[in-house]
């Protein structure tokens, strides 16, 4: 049996092993963006439970404030900040637009 040089056989062993290699980069890549998506995801729940928790702890320092000093003075204690912020947004928009 004699054997002969198959320059067609080289190409397509060729062709296997770059589509091979392309497999596996698109394999890793996916692994990497599921990965990568399970920390935003993570990073995302924390964020939210952070800001619930600082809502309520405002909820419950107003509360405290009203039963504190009343009603009226937690009325005035809420208009000075609406008229603060009012007017810190206003300085913040004239300043940078």
């Amino acid at each position: 049996m004699v054997r002969y040089f198959d320059p067609r056989q080289l190409i397509l062993d060729q062709q296997e092993k770059e589509e091979k290699k392309v497999q596996d980069v698109l394999l890793t890549q996916e692994r990497l963006d599921l990965l990568n998506e399970e920390k935003e995801k993570a990073l995302r729940k924390r964020s939210s439970i952070r800001e619930g928790l600082t809502e309520a702890a405002k909820i419950i320092r107003d509360v405290k404030f009203r039963i504190k000093e009343g009603d009226d003075a937690y009325y005035d204690y809420k208009k000075r900040l609406n008229l603060i912020s009012k007017t810190l947004e206003n300085t913040l928009k004239e300043k940078f637009l």
